[in-house]
Parts: structure tokens; C-alpha cells; sequence
């Protein structure tokens, strides 16, 4: 055995430990999982120079792939916020060799399959101490106020897109005709509790892409009756959700509650701010709308939504935002509003 051979056999050994470590963090942590793609990408990098058996083949997509990159870099030099679109740009550049990376380390259908089963074992547990942590916003409804679950392990929309993937491979396995009926029973039971995770997320994005997904499946195996009824679950719920922001205003007469008034909103109203006979209302969605008695008079722009909007002191304002930014405005009659400062 030669001395580079050794050397590669070591790799491969430390390889396996950072691609272990990536499936095994891809649901629960952001810096521990990006140690495992990193070490394990680089360390195939260094394999693939001193290995004489090297591994890397095109896969086919390679044009493809050179052409979005190319893409990206066109982008990149015409955009007006260059800075930001160079950081999205590295970002993508960096996770494409994922592609490779996994492909790579799944030399056999053995590896694969412990692979896979690293993630989906790891990716449950994560979907039970989510879904166990998350009844506390259900029955609070915590929902009204807050614009996502809670974030246990990473961003929200990034656990809702995560449990996405598990729900679709466990639905996968749901209809595969081939399982015993206690492997589908345990698999229906783990999809529940997947499914109850990916809802308790509160994120378009990964209910969306998880409902395309199982479309899919359906097509392709050819479960027509399944995506008949899918199809029909969806449509009834999309058409008997209605969003209501109502706020209601009331007057205190002789220790009794008078509503004087409603003021409707088109998006989630968060807060309000009376003010003489104006009423400031912070709507997520929409900014802030002043309002006179029921009168729409001004809507007031903002760059993220607006959660709190009150008085600072003289004509001066403070709007804060939900990404915890705070804007002072100079006010200048009834409804002009001038920002000041970030």
C-alpha cells in the first residue's frame, strides 16, 4: 500500500465523520451542520489531489450548472445593491457543490441507505421536541401576535422547509404498497407528528413546497384517487380561510364598555396609538394606517412591518419594525411624516 493511498483511505474515514455530522445537525443546527458540509467538501477536495483512484465523474449537469452560476454573476455585476447581491451570490456558489459532496460519499446503495437513515431517525427527534414545544402556541394562540412558530433550532422558515422534506419522504413511504401494515402504521404516526411540526412552523413557504411534493409523488405513482382527494382537501381549504383584522374601539360609560366604532384593516393589525381624534395603527402587512373616526387618510411605508408606532416626544415618532429596527419620524400636520433617521 502506498503512502497516498493511506493517506486516502484516512480521508475517506474523516469524510464519513463530516457527512454523519452534516445529516445528523441538517434539522437542528445551522453552524454544526455547514462544519460537517465544509469539512467534508474540503476533504474530498484534498482526496481528489492525492488519491490516484479519483472518484469525481460529471453527472450531467454540469452545463446547467455553469450556466445558473454564470447567471448569478451577470446579476451580480448589474445589480444596483452589488454588496448584497456578491453575499447571495457566494452563498449559492458555496452550496452547489452539495450536489457532489453527498453523491460522492454515497459510493453504494448500502452507504445510502445509512445515510438516509441517519437523517430521516435524526430529523424525527427533532420533529418531536419541536411539535412537544410548540403546543404552547396552539392553545395560547400566540399566532395572533407572532409572525411564525417558535425557533428552537433554526430560523423558522428554515425548519418549516426542513420538515417539509421529512413529511414528503415519510408520506413516500406512507404509499409505498410494499411496506408491512405495522411499518405503515408507525410510518403514518411518525407523518402525523411530522405534519404537526411542519403546521406549527406557521410558514407558507414550507406548507406550499410540501404540498407540491405530494402532488408529485401521487403523479408519479400514479395514485390518482389519493390526488383526487388531495386536491379537493387543499381547494376547501384555501377557499374557507378568511383573514379578519378588525380593530374596535370603545368608550367607558358609567363603568360600562360602549363600542363606538370598528376600523378594519387588510392586513394583521398589531397595535394602536390614539391621538387626538387620529387613531395609528400598526398593520404587519400594510405599515402604518392613520385613521380619523373610520376614515382611511394615510398609509405610512416602511421597509420591514411595523409592530409599534407612538409618540416620542414634540412631533417626533418612533415606528419599530419587526426585524427590531426603530425609525424616528418628524410629523408635520395631521398626516405628514417625514423619516428622520434609522
Amino acid at each position: 500500500m502506498t503512502a497516498n493511498s493511506r493517506y486516502a483511505g484516512l480521508l475517506d474515514k474523516f469524510i464519513l465523520v463530516f457527512i454523519i455530522l452534516f445529516l445528523a445537525t441538517l434539522t437542528n443546527s445551522i453552524f454544526l451542520n455547514q462544519l460537517g458540509y465544509y469539512g467534508a467538501l474540503l476533504l474530498i477536495i484534498a482526496r481528489h489531489f492525492v488519491a490516484s483512484d479519483r472518484k469525481f465523474t460529471k453527472t450531467g449537469i454540469e452545463i446547467p450548472l455553469l450556466l445558473f452560476i454564470a447567471a448569478e454573476i451577470l446579476s451580480t455585476v448589474f445589480s444596483l445593491n452589488q454588496a448584497q447581491a456578491f453575499h447571495n451570490l457566494l452563498k449559492r456558489i458555496l452550496l452547489l457543490p452539495i450536489i457532489y459532496t453527498v453523491v460522492y460519499s454515497a459510493n453504494n446503495f448500502k452507504r445510502a441507505k445509512l445515510f438516509f437513515t441517519i437523517y430521516i431517525g435524526v430529523a424525527l427527534v427533532s420533529v418531536f421536541i419541536y411539535s412537544a414545544l410548540s403546543i404552547e402556541y396552539f392553545i395560547y394562540n400566540k399566532y395572533q401576535f407572532k409572525p411564525s412558530g417558535p425557533s428552537i433550532f433554526q430560523y423558522p422558515i428554515t425548519v418549516s422547509e426542513l420538515t417539509g422534506f421529512t413529511v414528503i419522504f415519510l408520506f413516500a413511504f406512507l404509499i409505498n404498497e410494499k411496506s408491512s401494515w405495522k411499518i405503515k402504521m408507525l410510518t403514518l404516526a411518525a407523518l402525523c407528528v411530522s405534519g404537526f411540526a411542519l403546521a406549527a412552523t406557521y410558514k407558507r413557504t414550507g406548507w406550499l413546497g410540501t404540498g407540491l411534493g405530494i402532488i408529485f409523488i401521487l403523479i408519479v405513482k400514479r395514485k390518482w384517487k389519493w390526488l383526487g382527494a388531495v386536491v379537493i382537501i387543499f381547494t376547501v381549504f384555501a377557499l374557507s380561510q378568511k383573514n379578519v383584522s378588525q380593530v374596535y374601539i370603545f368608550n367607558l360609560l358609567d363603568k360600562n364598555l360602549v363600542r363606538e366604532r370598528v376600523l378594519n384593516t387588510s392586513g394583521s393589525a398589531r397595535d394602536i396609538f390614539p391621538e387626538d381624534d387620529l387613531y395609528f395603527i400598526s398593520d404587519y402587512e400594510n405599515g402604518v394606517l392613520i385613521y380619523r373616526d373610520t376614515t382611511l387618510l394615510k398609509t405610512l411605508r416602511f421597509e420591514a412591518p411595523v409592530t409599534n408606532f407612538s409618540l416620542w416626544q414634540n412631533n417626533f415618532y418612533i415606528a419599530e419594525l419587526a426585524d427590531f429596527r426603530f425609525v424616528l419620524c418628524r410629523r408635520s400636520g395631521d398626516t405628514g411624516f417625514a423619516m428622520v433617521k434609522e
